[in-house]
């Protein structure tokens, strides 16, 4: 394997293996020369296994390895700035569960120039003897974790968050175990969730259904998306998302649990979505109103409601045109009055219930930050 952004990625079990881990760590110890070395990864099941044999090949150096655990990468690089040390992460950021990668650092957490990257290259195939290590542990200890903090607090610069209320994804993915404390050391009123990793629940993909055809491959490129993970689905009718969306669900209930990546869905936006008679009517040149669309609206969710339940499916419904369902000329909603009436709504079981006029409906909210 060769270098790829920082160090090594690929399918754990084929490109990537214990084997190789263990002489990549004794190539970065030969060539690195640090006086040490800090270490940590992410949840992936993989990671605990190829950390121990990294940390194998790095101990043939005689030189000290502080092991970290499961810790985000910006902790493990701040770690290593705080004592001088070489760093290496276990970990394939926003890949699936099954891929996973070695980034290596320079001393301080610097990156590594090219002409290192070349030399430990060279030396990949040389044979690595490891000697038996400790298991891995858990995650950094509290004096760590606090450093990195204030290291946080820095950055902030002073700026008050306290009273800001925000839902924190952590993807159950390498800052799962600091999340919280962090949130709420900077004075922020978070809700948690996605912090229980499993070893394959690390990171999500998305069905995301754009009503405006607006969203193209080179909007989300733009955006750092990675496109392998995002599906855009074109929508114009209710009746049209409501049939996409319950035959995703669908195919999605039919895959093996074991082989069901966690997947969320976003509805952008709901009161863009006009309804087949509404556009048969115009087509047909009559200015009539269309009287069943709330009715349309309310049982696409009804049907989707238990399916997403069923599937474990959270979903997004932005409604940045109508403030209620059910009434016909609604007051028009802007997105900062959305974002109050999400603020004033959501409860710890993360469900918005949207009220209107004629009954009342509910989906679940689900804000999401890929793990990095």
């Amino acid at each position: 394997m060769r270098f790829g952004t920082d160090g090594l990625r690929g399918s754990y079990g084929s490109e990537l293996t214990e084997d190789l881990a263990c002489r990549l760590g004794a190539a970065v110890a030969e060539v690195i020369r640090a006086d040490g070395y800090v270490v940590g990864g992410d949840s992936r099941e993989s990671t605990t296994s190829l950390e121990a044999a990294l940390v194998a090949g790095l101990a043939q150096s005689g030189a000290p390895v502080e092991r970290l655990g499961l810790a985000p990468t910006p902790l493990i690089a701040h770690r290593a700035a705080r004592t001088g040390a070489a760093a290496l992460v276990v970990s394939a950021s926003h890949n699936p569960f099954h891929d996973n990668g070695i980034k290596v650092f320079g001393p301080g957490g610097a990156k590594l120039d090219p002409a290192s990257e070349t030399a430990i290259e060279a030396l990949l195939e040389r044979d690595c003897r490891p000697p038996t290590v400790a298991p891995t542990p858990d995650g950094p200890d509290q004096v760590v974790v606090a450093d990195y903090i204030e290291h946080l607090r820095s950055v902030v610069d002073g700026r008050p968050l306290d009273g800001l209320r925000v839902v924190v994804d952590a993807a159950n993915g390498a800052a799962s175990n600091i999340a919280t404390t962090a949130m709420g050391a900077l004075g922020v009123e978070a809700e948690m969730i996605e912090v229980a990793p499993d070893g394959r629940n690390i990171n999500a993909e998305c069905l995301y259904f754009d009503t405006e055809a607006a969203v193209n491959k080179s909007l989300l490129a733009s955006r750092g998306v990675d496109l392998s993970r995002v599906v855009v689905v074109n929508v114009v009718t209710i009746e049209d998302f409501r049939s996409k969306a319950l035959k995703a669900v669908d195919i999605y209930l039919k895959t093996d649990a074991e082989d069901r990546k966690p997947c969320m869905f976003v509805l952008d936006s709901l009161g863009m979505l006009s309804t087949e008679k509404e556009i048969t009517d115009s087509l047909n040149d009559k200015q009539v109103r269309d009287m069943t669309k709330s009715q349309l609206v309310k049982g696409a969710f009804r049907m989707l409601t238990l399916k997403l339940g069923q599937a474990n499916i959270p979903m997004i419904v932005t409604n940045h045109t109508y403030d209620v369902i059910g009434s016909y000329v609604p007051t028009i909603m802007d997105v900062f009055r959305f974002l109050r009436v999400v603020s004033k709504k959501l409860t710890p079981e993360f469900f918005l219930s949207f009220q209107s006029r004629e009954g009342q409906y509910s989906g679940k909210l689900f804000f999401y930050f890929f793990d990095i």
